[in-house]
């Protein structure tokens, strides 16, 4: 008996050392989860709480060609920094600058739910705390992302009060 479980044993781990060469590796890319059910609106989506902390997120939406591996990394790229940018834009915005016009911005912007059209929706909308918290884009974390089989990526990112404590804490800390 012990023969045979010596022999098995030995033989069992010869195979698995000759399959395991020839398996195709698994790529990120292919562990992404699918935009069909995907929990972030496009665009600006700011939640105020009454206790004065909020969640900024962002999602942006970049179309792949061809869904080949690196087609796939590039789009997540573009689509993580365009989400980045579309803070930066929206934080100008409530900067009161006359650079900027609500009409220009090309994403939807929404808060706590309800979806904005003027400047002067977003000014009666915005507190003063969240402006200058988070005017230096400190704090922004890659929340999620998904990919849609052959046409898109999105990725969503946010800011809170926490992110924003964490990213100073840590500045600080150099």
């Amino acid at each position: 008996m012990k023969r045979f479980l010596i022999a098995f044993s030995s033989g069992l781990i010869v195979l698995i050392t000759f399959n395991s060469g020839r398996g195709k590796s698994i790529k990120a890319q292919n562990l992404l989860k699918s935009c069909r059910n995907y929990p972030y609106d496009l665009g600006i989506n700011l939640k105020q709480m009454r206790s004065g902390s909020f969640q900024l997120l962002s999602t942006s939406i970049v179309n792949t060609k061809i869904d080949k591996t690196n087609s796939i990394s590039r789009a997540l790229r573009a689509a993580n920094l365009r989400a980045k940018l579309n803070i930066s834009n929206f934080i100008k915005l409530t900067n009161n600058s006359k650079e900027k016009n609500i009409s220009e911005v090309s994403f939807p912007i929404r808060i706590n739910g309800r979806l904005i059209k003027t400047n002067s929706q977003l000014k009666n909308k915005i507190s003063t705390e969240f402006i200058y918290s988070s005017s230096n884009l400190s704090g922004v974390a890659q929340l999620s992302q998904c990919k849609n089989k052959r046409d898109h990526v999105m990725v969503t990112v946010e800011i809170t009060n926490d992110t924003i404590r964490a990213a100073n804490y840590i500045e600080k800390g150099k």
